[in-house]
């Protein structure tokens, strides 16, 4: 099970499916940090959440969002490396 949740709006059938929709927010500047959005200011991994947001286009509602804590995110990095190599392999 991937540690990453996604909300309601869409959810990803495959890992390609995921990736690219966590690329997609990235490279458009979808993502926020609690510690942006709520003047958290944490710098502890555990208390930080990041949210991914995408869209079909440049404007319009997003049509998926998820989220994942700070320190589940080296889980999910070495998951997801772990499966692009078994894929290739």
């Amino acid at each position: 099970m991937w540690v990453i949740k996604e909300d309601k709006k869409g959810t990803c059938k495959t890992l390609a499916e995921l990736m690219r929709h966590i690329r997609n927010a990235i490279a458009h500047g979808h993502i926020t940090f609690t510690s942006d959005t709520f003047s958290q200011d944490s710098r502890e991994l555990d208390e930080v959440v990041f949210e991914f947001n995408d869209r079909p286009g440049d404007v319009g509602p997003y049509n998926w969002c998820a989220s994942i804590k700070g320190n589940a995110l080296r889980e999910f990095c070495t998951k997801f490396v772990t499966e692009v190599k078994n894929a290739t392999d």
